[in-house]
């Protein structure tokens, strides 16, 4: 039915004047998601444009596919950014048909970041970014101003390109000093200097100093090296975690084994256990992301036990 959709339109296409990418995906009801996409981002106007432009044009199937709450996420206006490089990690300046594209090679996007092509025999044209994977469904649909092909998948731009890891960038960063000292008395430097990914809520020294003077002094010391590992740890998520992909009223997995962090979101903002919220979002670092707060996350028991320990 979609191929049925396209080749009508192209049809239309040969007997008038061809119209432009954003015209063409109004046409196509399978692309109805990216076009209230590329409204919501800002993009019609530049779609509409000269170009020559190639976009490589998720259907609707392909959104669907995205986890629960991704797409409602990215929609929203405070997320515009992010929205805006998934969507122009998807265009290529210049007209490349898939007759063009080769074999192993790293084609460059508007976002600035690269997509790799994998040509099979069988299967035609895949786009390749780390573990994700979109296959070209529909090659060659032209516009005025360029040409669109269709895929089954959203591709997620990779993190930001940095030279520094989490504990680098934390280092970097003055009103995290205090978090650096808690990591690397916890003996947690060369965890999370390591290839992770991982997705860090790094409290600022603002929110170390809301705590009792006497607590975090306490928590320092050596003999309660293993509470601080589990505070730290409770602030550490496995892989990268982007704002625009946290639901409200989610439950995720922290490092700390058996604890699970709550999410809410409301107004735009985003608060953990309903106690912390996030000032900074999507840090990139090379080995993952990090978000700045502004409380410190106390996993359960964890209080009371050091409370007991200080008496």
């Amino acid at each position: 039915m979609l191929k049925a959709l396209v080749v009508a339109t192209t049809l239309v296409m040969s007997a008038s004047a061809l119209p432009n990418i954003v015209q063409l995906a109004q046409s196509v009801p399978e692309l109805s998601t990216l076009v209230t996409a590329v409204s919501a981002g800002g993009l019609v106007s530049t779609l509409e444009g000269a170009g020559p432009f190639t976009v490589f044009a998720p259907t609707n199937d392909a959104f669907n596919r995205l986890p629960a709450g991704v797409l409602a996420n990215l929609l929203k206006p405070q997320n515009k950014a992010q929205l805006v490089d998934i969507l122009t990690y998807h265009v290529v300046a210049g007209n490349v048909q898939s007759g063009n594209l080769t074999n192993g090679e790293l084609v460059p996007t508007v976002e600035g970041k690269s997509v790799s092509v994998n040509i099979e025999t069988v299967g035609g044209v895949y786009l390749n970014v780390g573990t994700q994977s979109a296959h070209v469904i529909q090659a060659n649909v032209e516009a005025s101003n360029g040409v669109v092909h269709l895929i089954d998948a959203v591709l997620l731009p990779p993190s930001p390109a940095s030279s520094d890891n989490i504990v680098q960038l934390a280092q970097s960063v003055s009103d995290l000093s205090t978090l650096v000292t808690a990591v690397v008395d916890a003996g947690l430097a060369a965890t999370l200097s390591g290839p992770g990914p991982f997705t860090v809520l790094a409290p600022t020294n603002e929110a170390f100093g809301k705590l009792n003077p006497e607590f975090l002094a306490n928590l320092l010391k050596p003999a309660n090296k293993d509470l601080l590992v589990a505070v730290l740890t409770y602030h550490v998520i496995s892989g990268d975690v982007y704002s625009y992909q946290i639901n409200d009223g989610a439950d995720v997995p922290s490092l700390d084994k058996g604890h699970n962090l709550h999410f809410g979101v409301q107004y735009g903002q985003i608060f953990i256990d309903g106690h912390a919220r996030v000032l900074a979002a999507n840090i990139g670092a090379s080995n993952g992301v990090v978000h700045l707060i502004d409380n410190v996350l106390i996993p359960r028991g964890v209080a009371k036990e050091l409370v007991a320990r200080m008496q």
